[in-house]
């Protein structure tokens, strides 16, 4: 099959990451895979959709070296002019709290889930395709709507993320490229959490049921697929964030 349609998904090797690589892929889509630290899984995805028909390539790249984004970016237009799509989905997700803010997990969280993303977005708009529309989506959290003190850092750096799109929509409408962020509920067992106390979380919203990655898939592809979305956050999180929470979900369930 030829392609003429090609996504990055940076962290795409795992989780929700895997879940949108696999699901492009068996709508057309060819797939680019970032990974860091993945590989193993980033090459078991890859062989998984090819051998299923699919089309799927590995990038292995450092969010933590900002220097390097433009020319591998750009490097990426070059050998795929067909790039229309970039799923800034990787993140550091560690823990510390309103008390008590670690300045290695904040730095880190900053670089991965904010600056790198719009380093992407600047460099995805000066070396893509400028003669088919591209779009850029973000994979935020509903912790931005339902504030609470825990991963006290990771979430000042989705918010940082998502003023920065604000701003960069206006600028990036100009060349063609369409901004939108997905913010999704509890979907995956995270930390030390268990089975059961995931499936108990999993009911702490309004429709007392988990959010499926492949949920999120779907709102990606949607966004993806029409024309007049920009500078829009979907919140795919059966209305967890209309419920305030003084604490993250993990930490309610173990005090309940």
């Amino acid at each position: 099959m030829m392609y003429s349609k090609t996504i990055l998904v940076t962290g795409g090797a795992k989780r929700i990451g895997e879940c949108i690589c696999k699901h492009f892929a068996q709508n057309g889509w060819r797939v680019l895979i970032h990974y860091n630290k993945s590989e193993t899984n980033a090459q078991s995805l890859a062989k998984q959709i090819n051998e299923s028909g699919g089309s799927a390539e590995t990038i292995c790249f450092d969010l933590n070296q900002p220097d390097k984004i433009d020319n591998i970016i750009k490097e990426l237009c070059v050998n795929y002019p067909d790039l229309r799509v970039i799923i800034n989905n990787a993140a550091i997700f560690e823990y510390d709290d309103a008390k008590a803010a670690d300045k290695q997990i904040f730095d880190a969280a900053m670089m991965v889930n904010c600056l790198s993303p719009i380093l992407i977005t600047q460099a995805f708009a000066k070396y893509g395709d400028k003669s088919f529309p591209r779009n850029v989506i973000n994979i935020l959290d509903q912790k931005l709507e339902n504030l609470n003190p825990d991963y006290f850092s990771y979430t000042i750096s989705k918010f940082a993320l998502s003023g920065a799109m604000a701003m960069l929509v206006m600028e990036m409408d100009k060349q063609g490229i369409r901004i939108n962020n997905i913010s999704p509920g509890i979907t995956l067992q995270s930390g030390d959490q268990t089975e059961e106390e995931f499936a108990k979380t999993c009911k702490m919203n309004l429709l007392q049921k988990p959010v499926s990655a492949q949920a999120i898939a779907n709102a990606a592809m949607m966004l993806v697929n029409t024309n007049i979305a920009n500078g829009q956050t979907i919140h795919v999180d059966c209305g967890q964030h209309l419920i305030p929470q003084e604490r993250d979900v993990m930490f309610l369930i173990r005090e309940s």
